[in-house]
């Protein structure tokens, strides 16, 4: 799958839409639209893997730099998000205000075809993948289906150096959290099914954020919610909708410590203000600037 770089020529042809650097070895994941290299120290291409045009990768690190996980287009890609026919007034995670119910689907699905809506091995074998990779030669070890398309994902390595995260952005509807570990040769993958996008893992790594989608109808602004690890219960909630102003929104949330937690309000993609809760159970703290002591 993937191929060896022996020259360190400039071969991007689409803009870098992100990096990751594994800070023990100095090594730097570098994702383009249309493939994902891995540089070594130097800047030099070790290996490169190429995919279809796709904006939604992400990849971390394991602890110990020897497997890197990334999220990649599924052998469906590209897909479509349409609007359901049935006009459910309950979006897939059952929330009662939401006005749609959107469905994920192959570009040429037909009723009977796998991985279409209501087929045989839908969602759970349809959709985007989550691989793991060797670092040292960029052969692929596993993979296992997201369950879904989603327009953008995060990773992040958990504190314990065992599991990785996943976050997983969905246009107009529920995003899933993925925790996966590789033990023993083999793939383990752990779906929080509308958990929200995760945002950031708790120092001590027994709790994680997540930020339901803004965008959607029945999540006015976005919700900051609170996770146990590894039990992923639901510890708190704040709804956006008790404490933003007009046209604001949640757009990212980070542990400042074990106590603190920052949320980042931006309103109309300028704009941007603090929000502080309380790292234990989300009690509001009071506005910050976006730089806290």
């Amino acid at each position: 799958m993937a191929r060896n770089q022996a020259d360190n020529h400039e071969q991007e042809s689409l803009p870098v839409s992100r990096r990751h650097v594994d800070v023990g070895s100095g090594r730097e994941m570098v994702a383009w639209e249309n493939r994902l290299s891995l540089l070594d120290e130097r800047g030099g291409v070790v290996w490169t893997i190429e995919h279809p045009q796709w904006d939604g990768s992400s990849f971390g690190f394991s602890a110990n730099g020897s497997l890197v996980w990334i999220a990649m287009p599924g052998p469906d890609y590209p897909w479509e998000v349409g609007e359901d026919e049935s006009e459910s007034e309950e979006d897939e995670c059952g929330d009662p205000d939401c006005e749609y119910s959107w469905i994920h689907h192959d570009r040429h699905a037909n009723p009977g075809a796998p991985g279409a809506p209501g087929a045989p091995g839908a969602p759970e074998d349809h959709g985007d993948e989550w691989w793991v990779m060797e670092v040292a030669t960029g052969r692929v070890l596993a993979t296992s289906s997201l369950g879904t398309c989603p327009d953008a994902t995060v990773s992040l390595s958990h504190p314990d150096g065992i599991h990785v995260g996943l976050g997983t952005a969905v246009h107009d509807g529920p995003s899933n959290t993925l925790w996966g570990r590789y033990v023993n040769d083999t793939m383990h993958v752990a779906i929080v099914p509308c958990a929200g996008m995760l945002m950031n893992i708790s120092p001590s790594g027994t709790s994680y954020l997540t930020i339901t989608n803004p965008a959607a109808g029945c999540h006015k602004g976005g919700t900051l919610a609170l996770h146990g690890f590894p039990d992923h219960e639901t510890i708190a909630r704040q709804m956006g909708a008790d404490h933003l102003r007009a046209g604001e929104w949640f757009a990212g949330a980070e542990y400042l410590d074990g106590e603190r937690v920052l949320v980042d309000v931006r309103q109309g993609g300028t704009g941007s203000r603090g929000l502080l809760f309380d790292a234990r159970d989300l009690t509001p703290l009071g506005d910050c600037d976006l730089v806290c002591d």
